[in-house]
C-alpha cells in the first residue's frame, strides 16, 4: 500500500463558511419571527402606523440584534481569511525549512 504523496491535502474554508453563513442565517430568521403586526390596529392606516409605531422597542432591538449579528458574521468571515493567511505562512515556512 502506497502513502499518498501529500498533494491536495490542503483545504480550504469554504465549507466551515458556508456552514456558519447558515448558522447566521437561521438566528437572524429567528428575530423575524418575533416581528408581528399588531391586531387591534384594524384597516386604517393611520391606526396601523399608530400601533407600529407604538412598538418601536420591539422594532429597535431587532434592528439593534440585526446589526450585532452581522457584525459577527463579517468579523467572523474576517477571521477565516486570516486563519487561511497564517496556514499558507506556516506552510512556506515549513518548505523553506525542508529545502536547507
Amino acid at each position: 500500500m502506497t502513502r499518498p504523496s501529500g498533494e491536495g491535502t490542503e483545504r480550504s474554508t469554504t465549507r466551515i463558511e458556508a456552514f456558519s453563513d447558515g448558522v447566521f442565517a437561521i438566528a437572524i430568521i429567528v428575530l423575524v419571527l418575533d416581528l408581528r403586526i399588531p391586531a387591534d390596529a384594524g384597516s386604517d392606516s393611520g391606526a396601523l402606523l399608530h400601533a407600529i409605531l407604538g412598538l418601536w422597542p420591539s422594532y429597535f432591538a431587532y434592528g439593534l440584534s440585526f446589526t450585532m449579528i452581522s457584525i459577527y458574521w463579517a468579523n467572523h468571515h474576517y477571521l477565516s481569511a486570516c486563519c487561511m493567511d497564517i496556514v499558507k505562512a506556516n506552510q512556506q515556512v515549513k518548505m523553506r525549512k525542508t529545502r536547507i
